[in-house]
């Protein structure tokens, strides 16, 4: 392959390789906003544990993180604020948990349902008493 095959190093980008063929090694996430990492790590926390409540299946970090297809250090790094969770990651768990992305980015509750709301805020409730007792 030439230096000037831009379409081949374009290809092998997208692939995630480069054009020799190793994998490229990406630091995520690119940019964080502290300010807004720990409403949303608390969130995903809150999420995660009425998840693993309903379905102990998924009650691990790793299985959770399995399931909406995020290794397991990176939803452990979103779940202490040092991550900021994917717009890809988030879509997942608006699919497959039907949590909506405007509660989990921005915790405004206008699209959650009722059910799930009540569910969610006991969960947090829990959360916080758990962190005063300690």
């Amino acid at each position: 392959m030439t230096g000037d095959d831009g379409h081949a190093v374009l290809m092998a980008y997208l692939k995630g390789t480069t054009p020799r063929g190793m994998p490229i090694r990406r630091k995520y996430p690119r940019r964080v906003d502290p300010a807004s990492l720990p409403d949303i790590a608390f969130r995903l926390r809150v999420l995660h544990r009425t998840v693993a409540k309903e379905r102990p299946e998924l009650g691990t970090q790793a299985d959770f993180a399995e399931s909406i297809g995020m290794r397991r250090n990176h939803f452990a790094n979103c779940l202490t604020g040092k991550a900021r969770i994917g717009v890809d990651a988030a879509l997942r768990i608006w699919l497959k948990f039907h949590v909506p992305l405007e509660w989990l980015y921005t915790g405004n509750r206008d699209f959650v349902p009722t059910r799930l709301m009540d569910r969610l805020d006991e969960t947090t409730k829990e959360l916080i008493a758990y962190a005063n007792v300690s």
